[in-house]
């Protein structure tokens, strides 16, 4: 889990609102970029370089522990992560049903507690584990407590994190070879190497606790529920994981491709254990879920056993508090205190983000809130797409490419592949974007404020202009942020530029290939199936329509304001 100190940042070379809205995220969402250049990341789903299959060729891994690529063969693990730690090392199903999977955790849970005992750790008069039959272990409150109280202490040595002065020297060389906003590699194979070392692991009840199916994350869907997310920016990001942990396996750990000498040092390192795809991908899986930023600026992490069940509000109940020892970095303890009264028997909360939108909440957690009031959907600024916005329309084509629209893109700095977003709006949201020099806007002044990114109603603005001299007046600011309607437009473009930006949403809208109606049915029909990560993908897609569905509502209705405005003008005259 995670809580108000993760760090969110894009790997793509650029930053927008909702990067750094998210600086005070417990996690750094770990987004890669396409090594091929710019492509389409919202809709439609691919440009013509690449091919819609392309978010299918690097498939995820299965509930079977599997990872497949589909590129230059099938490739298959030969043994489960499942057995991974154990010695002897054997050969075992990689079939293995929930409730064999539950055994194994349950009977870590005694060892578990006992450890905390032995560490020292603070929590037996303030929570208690309960376990729910759908959504696992969490904390809640022992007894009453008042804000500020503090119901878990953990002591400096028991955070789970990397430290160049202790770990193996291997280690460090192989962690320094993973870029460093792929943290939860980093520490993953740090959890290996302790999970590795089994009962002689000073961390070894903690890491033997952790779940050894993560459900909901998408490096662990199957290529039917890959599909079923009908949303090509997350897609993208599963297969470009998948490819980075598959490159990174093939050539740094896998013993065969390998000299004698360096494959020595890593059975020797691992115990005798050989880390393969799947071994990594669980390790980054359990990593990303879990662990927390314990210093300002996000630049150390690390997993907080016991704290990691708390689970995920954005009105959470208790935050984390971690506290340096200045003499050493690394001496880190760390607290649960609570933000607010709570009751016995109250479920804790902390809120892994300040502003995570469904896609960091699905690709890093495994869930999705169907209410989550940052969530958003992603556009790719592509001329052409922008372009048939007007066209369905019904408005006269015009192009972003006449000289001095080519030169006022320039001017607002927006340029081809910029990822622009629709949110949510209404209430505080802020659809994923923070009020910056890319979307300076304000909420209380501007219904679409949180609803529309401030480059995209500046981009259908300077499309509604017929010709370069009514730009003459036209202030790039005032094409950014200034509300529809206030009177520094001629009120005709006003309207043209929401029915543009009205029907991109409309296109976005249509790209899905099922109805929410559709969605929710199927849903009530399945509520019951233990398929979760299908059930989690479909609420994905579903959330997504509802924010496209909620902006373009807003939008119709601001438009309906400038057309009853132009009617009133037109009768007084």
């Amino acid at each position: 889990q995670a809580h108000d100190t993760r760090t969110h940042a894009r790997t793509d070379g650029r930053t927008d609102g909702r990067a750094e809205g998210r600086r005070k995220g417990r996690n750094t969402s770990t987004r890669l970029q396409d090594p091929r250049g710019p492509r389409m990341v919202g809709f439609p789903c691919c440009s013509s370089s690449a091919p819609a299959s392309f978010f299918f060729q690097w498939g995820g891994v299965s509930r079977t522990s599997r990872f497949s690529r589909r590129l230059g063969g099938r490739w298959r693990a030969k043994k489960t992560w499942r057995t991974f730690g154990t010695k002897p090392m054997q050969e075992k199903e990689e079939e293995a049903s929930f409730g064999e999977d539950d055994r194994v955790v349950q009977g870590s849970l005694k060892p578990f507690l006992s450890w905390l005992d032995q560490r020292g750790v603070a929590f037996r008069n303030g929570v208690k584990i309960q376990q729910q039959p759908q959504t696992g272990y969490r904390l809640v409150a022992k007894r009453d407590a008042s804000k500020g109280e503090v119901l878990v202490h953990l002591p400096s040595d028991v955070p789970l994190m990397l430290n160049k002065n202790n770990d193996p020297p291997l280690l460090t060389d192989l962690i320094e070879l993973i870029p460093s906003q792929l943290w939860g590699v980093k520490l993953g194979l740090r959890v290996l190497l302790e999970r590795s070392k089994g009962i002689i692991s000073p961390h070894g009840p903690y890491v033997a606790f952790l779940p050894m199916t993560i459900e909901g994350v998408p490096i662990f869907f199957s290529k039917e529920e890959i599909e079923a997310l009908q949303y090509p920016p997350v897609e993208r990001q599963i297969a470009l994981r998948s490819r980075f942990l598959a490159t990174y396996v093939n050539e740094n750990l896998n013993l065969n491709n390998l000299g004698d000498n360096r494959a020595h040092e890593l059975r020797e390192l691992f115990n005798g254990n050989e880390i393969d795809l799947n071994a990594l991908g669980w390790g980054m899986a359990a990593v990303l879920s879990r662990a927390f930023s314990v210093r300002p600026g996000g630049d150390a992490r690390a997993m907080l056993p016991l704290i990691d069940m708390c689970n995920h509000s954005f009105k959470p109940n208790c935050e984390v508090v971690p506290e340096t020892d200045g003499a050493d970095a690394h001496e880190i303890t760390v607290s649960l205190r609570c933000l607010e009264d709570v009751r016995e028997g109250d479920e804790l909360f902390i809120r892994y983000g300040d502003t995570l939108t469904n896609d960091d909440l699905l690709l890093d957690y495994g869930f999705v809130d169907g209410n989550n009031p940052h969530d958003s959907v992603d556009l790719s600024f592509d001329h052409q797409f922008i372009e048939m916005g007007r066209t369905v329309t019904g408005l006269p084509a015009r192009s972003l490419s006449e000289p001095w629209r080519a030169s006022a893109l320039n001017a607002l700095r927006i340029y081809s592949g910029e990822t622009l977003i629709i949110g949510r709006g209404g209430n505080g949201a802020s659809g994923g974007m923070k009020s910056d020099s890319k979307n300076p806007l304000n909420e209380d002044e501007d219904p679409l404020a949180g609803v529309v990114d401030a480059r995209l109603r500046a981009v259908a603005r300077l499309l509604a202009t017929e010709n370069p001299m009514e730009m003459e007046t036209i202030s790039m600011r005032d094409l950014l942020v200034a509300p529809f309607g206030d009177g520094k437009f001629i009120i005709e473009r006003e309207a043209e530029a929401l029915r543009h930006v009205a029907g991109i949403v409309a296109i976005l809208l249509s790209q899905f290939q099922t109805a929410v109606r559709e969605d929710e049915e199927w849903l009530e029909q399945h509520q019951n199936e233990a398929n979760y990560s299908m059930r989690t993908a479909v609420m994905f897609r579903v959330a997504k329509k509802h924010v496209l569905a909620g902006a373009l509502g807003i939008v119709n209705a601001e438009m309906k304001k400038i057309i009853d405005l132009m009617q009133l003008r037109a009768s007084s005259d």
